[in-house]
C-alpha cells in the first residue's frame, strides 16, 4: 500500500501499487465506454491523409453504416447518417474531379471554390441541353446562355448516358440527404440506404475512369466552375 501526503486537515487516502485492474473497482468501467470499445473503427492509414474528405473513405463509413453485425435491425439515425454520407461522397468525388481539371496539383486548394449549389445547377444544364437529341433553345435574347450550352454539346456529340445517369444520381442523393437531415416525419430505411451507396458508388467509379477526361465530362467541369 501507498500512503498519500496530503495537507494538514486532510483525511488522507490509501492506493493500491498493483495493475490498473486491481486498482480500480470493475464498476469504474461504464457500460457507454465498453459500447463505444465495441463499435467499429475506420482503418485509415497513419499520418494525414491525402485527401481528408476521401470520396472512397465516405463509401466504406456508408457500408459500415448499412451493415448490421449480429441480429436486430440498425438503428434508424445510422440509415439517415448512411443517406447523408453516401450524397457527400458523390459530392466530394464531383469536386475533387473539377478542382483536378482545373487547378492540377493544387486541386485540394481549388476545391473548396465550389459550392453546393453550382454543382448541381450545371447537373441541371446538362441533363436538359447535354443530351445530342436535346432541342435547339433558339437565338431570343433570355436564352443566349442557353444556346451556348447547347452548342457546346452539339459540337462533341452530345453527353454520354453514362454522365447523364452520374448527373441525375448527384440531384437525387442531394434531395435524399437533406430528407434525412432535416425531415423528422419520413423514415430512412436500411434498403434506401443501401440504393443510395450503390448511386454514390456508381459516381465515384465514373469519375475514377478515362471518362473524367471526355470532352462531355469536361464540358460539366467547366459549367460547375463558371457557376460558382
Amino acid at each position: 500500500m501507498i500512503r498519500v501526503r496530503t495537507r494538514p486537515g486532510i483525511r488522507t487516502r490509501r492506493m493500491r501499487s498493483g495493475p490498473l485492474s486491481e486498482r480500480r473497482p470493475q464498476r469504474f468501467f461504464r457500460p457507454w465506454l465498453l459500447l463505444l470499445a465495441s463499435y467499429p473503427r475506420a482503418r485509415m492509414a497513419k499520418g494525414t491523409p491525402a485527401d481528408p474528405l476521401d470520396p472512397q473513405f465516405l463509401i466504406e463509413h456508408v457500408e459500415r453504416l448499412t451493415t448490421s453485425e449480429g441480429g436486430g435491425r440498425p438503428p434508424t439515425i445510422d440509415s439517415r447518417r448512411a443517406a447523408s454520407a453516401a450524397y457527400y461522397s458523390a459530392y466530394h468525388a464531383t469536386t475533387r474531379a473539377i478542382a483536378q481539371f482545373l487547378f492540377g496539383e493544387n486541386w485540394i486548394h481549388g476545391g473548396r471554390l465550389l459550392t453546393h449549389g453550382s454543382v448541381i445547377e450545371a447537373t441541371r444544364l446538362v441533363t436538359r441541353l447535354g443530351p445530342n437529341s436535346a432541342a435547339d433553345p433558339g437565338t431570343a435574347p433570355d436564352q443566349v446562355r442557353a444556346k451556348a450550352v447547347w452548342s457546346i454539346f452539339q459540337a462533341i456529340g452530345g453527353a454520354g448516358t453514362d454522365l447523364l445517369d452520374v448527373m441525375e444520381a448527384l440531384r437525387s442523393l442531394k434531395v435524399e440527404r437533406e430528407i434525412a437531415d432535416y425531415d423528422r416525419v419520413r423514415s430512412i430505411s436500411r434498403a434506401a440506404a443501401q440504393n443510395l451507396l450503390a448511386q454514390a458508388k456508381a459516381v465515384l467509379a465514373f469519375y475514377e475512369s478515362s471518362r473524367a477526361g471526355d470532352p462531355d465530362t469536361q464540358a460539366f467541369f467547366a459549367l460547375a466552375a463558371l457557376k460558382t
